[in-house]
């Protein structure tokens, strides 16, 4: 097996997991406010890129075709964050889950779901995506 190396001493998967877990440390630095922002343009990102890859749209999305609806429509519990999208006339959901021990932290005591040091998602997880349109469409 032939693995590609940065600078000859690590594999590829390393480094991207090294820049992963950067960017992670960043966004946990953000004030609550623009932590959401930020964990709803990564939400965004994933979303395209996954209705790209399974060919469900064609070419590029513009700002408009791709759109976060109101903030009323954001789900949040103790496993995650769930962001709405309107994507040329559809409805789908981008579930991150939380961090492991802020989940552990919020199950046992709900009433911390607010607590700011526990807003922190785990983008090294795989989000879910679901069409939403039979829940927004009746």
């Amino acid at each position: 097996m032939n693995v590609q190396r940065e600078n000859g001493d690590r594999p590829i998967e390393d480094v991207a997991s090294g820049s992963l877990q950067i960017c992670m440390s960043e966004i946990e630095g953000l004030p609550v406010a623009e932590r959401r922002l930020t964990y709803r343009e990564c939400a965004k990102y994933l979303l395209i890129r996954y209705l790209v890859e399974k060919n469900l749209v064609d070419g590029p999305l513009s700002e408009e075709e791709c759109r976060p609806s109101v903030d009323e429509c954001v789900a949040e519990n103790a496993d995650g964050i769930c962001f709405l999208f309107y994507v040329r006339g559809n409805v789908w959901d981008v579930i991150l889950s939380r961090k492991e021990e802020g989940r552990k932290i919020i199950a046992g005591d709900p009433e911390r779901l607010e607590d700011p040091k526990l807003f922190v998602m785990d983008l090294g997880k795989a989000a879910k995506i679901n069409p939403r349109n039979s829940d927004f469409h009746k």
